[in-house]
């Protein structure tokens, strides 16, 4: 018989044990498979039951307390799937009656704490309350803080009462004397919501409608304290300009005027207390309007002044305090200060007159023109007033020729009929330094009629004034009968070859050809 060396039996018995692993691991796999297909009632444990087994809720129930897994796990229906709810309360039947909070949308089980299954990590409070939970805010401060010195998660109470000052204990609150920290502080919230609460207590101060920078009980009280120090405004209005403050002690105080919790409510009924000798008529009908005083003048301003402009308000007026009439005339001209009622019309012709008295002396001597109003219109505050001459003079307006329907360009606007001297060389400086219109017995008008109602519009024939029996030398000529063949209106008479001989001396063109002006031998002066 052959002898095996050591080498061959070393190998020989690998062989042997390697068929005996691979044997082992195909007979477990048939009898999961055969398990899986109902074959055989025998359970099989998962594949997965190491990475089970090292989770911790495993770890404590199965390694530490040796719990049966058929305790927890309905073996012989469901093999191992995740054990019920009902299974932790055989054991854990206080804590499964104080549940941990969720709700419909997001329901806490047991597991959602702690870790079974392939989840080896309990989760922690942070795990969910990082983010809002409902009715919870997200946690913020304390989220450092162990969870359970502050909260009992299976308890009836999950907060109970804690001592801050075991952390916080450079903190000493006196506010009333009775308050606790949890009373203004959230316990998840920065400590600079707690302001917030104020309007628990304080309802009045709080809920006042609050000017910019006042919306804070801080901005004027300390934390913890509560007291407001002296001199809490000047803290942040210590560059506000007041009125006069530095003559009147009165309105250097801020609460002269200001209720400390509540300083826009009504401040310029103030005024009233020291100016009550004043009475405003301005701003609503038949007395003052509550915000009369400051209205006009500004209690905290860049620049004080007595009083605000009146345009500041009457825009529509004027753009400044002296546009609104005349292009100068002040407001207080014609309004008295606090007062401000309209002028009545009976009193408004005298009150023309001290501005106006040159106007109206010449308005006198024209029949009509002696009631401002009809022309200038009884609102007192126009800019520019156009005189409405159409309306009593029409026909003249209609009958007036381009450019002439502008009235006062040759009418003076209050003396009416009497036309502005050299009114007519304004327009036609050319014609008017002619030698007819030099001439002419009463200057333009002796040709031109300006408007009707029953005046021509056309120059009259020169024959009304220039009778051709008068004339001399070849003005009697019987061809020289139409005066503009050779005259123009306001240009001196023409003789030139060109006209004498383009349409009536026809035959004489080649006469004297040297000769440029016919005049020159053919006189028609004496």
């Amino acid at each position: 018989m052959k002898k095996w060396t050591i080498k061959q039996r070393l190998i020989g018995m690998t062989v042997l044990l390697a068929l005996a692993v691979l044997g082992a691991v195909v007979i477990a796999w048939v009898q999961v498979e055969r398990s899986h297909r109902g074959e055989t009632k025998a359970q099989v444990v998962p594949m997965t039951w190491n990475d089970v087994r090292g989770s911790a809720g495993h770890e404590l129930h199965v390694g530490k307390k040796g719990i049966a897994c058929h305790d927890c796990h309905n073996v012989e229906k469901e093999g191992f799937s995740p054990a019920p709810d009902s299974a932790c309360a055989k054991c854990h039947a206080g804590e499964s009656s104080h549940g941990h909070g969720g709700g419909p949308a997001s329901a806490t089980t047991c597991r959602s704490c702690h870790a079974f299954g392939t989840k080896k990590i309990e989760s922690t409070c942070t795990s969910c309350h990082s983010e809002k939970q409902g009715d919870h805010a997200a946690i913020g401060v304390h989220k450092t803080t162990e969870c359970a010195k502050c909260h009992t998660p299976h308890a009836d109470t999950v907060a109970r009462p804690v001592d801050c000052t075991q952390c916080h204990d450079k903190v000493s609150s006196k506010h009333a004397g009775k308050h606790g920290c949890a009373d203004c502080h959230a316990p998840h919230t920065v400590a600079s919501s707690a302001p917030s609460t104020c309007a628990t207590c304080h309802a009045g101060p709080a809920k006042a409608p609050m000017p910019a920078g006042h919306d804070s009980c801080l901005g004027c009280h300390k934390p913890h304290t509560f007291t407001a120090t002296a001199g809490t405004c000047a803290g942040c209005h210590e560059g506000k300009t007041t009125l006069a403050a530095t003559k009147v002690p009165e309105h250097a105080a801020c609460t002269s005027c200001h209720a400390p919790h509540s300083p826009s409510v009504n401040p310029q009924g103030a005024c009233v207390k020291c100016h009550a000798e004043v009475h405003v008529r301005h701003g609503a009908p038949g007395g003052a309007a509550p915000d009369s005083c400051v209205s006009c003048h500004a209690p905290h301003s860049g620049t004080p002044s007595i009083a605000a402009a009146c345009t500041s308000c009457h825009q529509k007026i004027g753009s400044s305090d002296t546009s609104a009439h005349a292009k100068g005339a002040p407001c207080t001209s014609c309004h008295k200060a606090h007062v401000f009622e309209p002028i009545a019309a009976a009193d408004k012709g005298t009150l023309c007159t001290q501005c106006h008295a040159a106007e109206v002396s010449r308005a006198a001597a024209s029949k009509g023109h002696t009631d401002c109003n009809k022309c200038h219109g009884t609102d007192t505050h126009h800019v520019n007033a156009k005189p409405t001459c159409a309306t009593c003079h029409a026909n003249e307006a209609k009958t007036a020729p381009k450019g002439h329907q502008a009235c006062t360009k040759c009418h003076d606007a209050h003396s009416g009929d009497v036309p502005k001297k050299g009114a007519c060389a304004s327009c036609h400086a050319k014609e008017a330094a002619s030698k007819h219109g030099k001439s002419a017995p009463n200057g333009c008008e002796t040709c031109h009629t300006p408007h009707g109602p029953n005046g021509v519009l056309t120059p009259p024939a020169c024959t009304t004034c220039h009778e051709r029996s008068k004339l001399p030398a070849l003005h009697a000529a019987s061809g020289h009968a139409t005066c503009s063949s050779c005259h123009a209106s306001h240009s001196p008479p023409k003789s030139d070859r060109v006209t004498c001989t383009s349409s009536c001396h026809t035959n004489k063109k080649d006469h004297q050809p040297m000769a440029k002006d016919c005049s020159g031998c053919h006189v028609f002066q004496h």
